[in-house]
């Protein structure tokens, strides 16, 4: 079918809808889309054992422990590569107030989990397979000169 039989009077179609479909289209790709706040990891553990206890055994899960053998636990250059959510609405603010945010948890790669745990079928509100770029925001040339992410995504939980 042409664009103008697609288009035309009888198929009740507009030029106006197939933009607004295709907008919508686009949109569909980008996440997260719906506001979320951190939660923290033990909120993700009820359904997510697997790749919690997965976790657990990385330096992701002691990113903040180590930190605190540098003595570097309050560094503002330091913090926002070991903690969640750092400098973001309900993300870490110090470890009297947001403990539970303390190391590089599931929602520093996936993104904020409130609206996933108040609706898991909305997956949207997560990032399910977070790529390179973000694991660069941290892991740059001048911190890990040496990353690999095809070998460490692999080992992320």
């Amino acid at each position: 079918m042409s664009i103008s039989g697609f288009l035309s009077p009888s198929s009740g179609r507009s030029i106006a809808g197939l933009v607004s479909a295709l907008l919508l289209s686009a949109c569909a790709q980008v996440q997260p889309t719906v506001a979320a706040d951190y939660i923290g990891a033990l909120r993700c553990v009820k359904c997510h054992a697997a790749q919690y206890d997965g976790w657990q055994k990385t330096r992701h899960a002691s990113a903040m422990a180590s930190l605190e053998r540098e003595s570097q636990s309050e560094s503002t250059s330091c913090l926002p590569c070991h903690v969640t959510g750092y400098d973001a609405p309900m993300g870490y603010l110090d470890m009297n107030a947001t403990p539970e945010l303390a190391g590089v948890q599931c929602e520093s790669c996936h993104g904020p989990a409130s609206a996933h745990l108040k609706n898991p079928e909305q997956v949207r509100t997560m990032v399910p397979r977070p790529g390179v770029d973000s694991c660069r925001k941290c892991h740059t040339p001048e911190q890990d000169s040496a990353f690999d992410y095809e070998n460490m995504s692999k080992k992320v939980h």
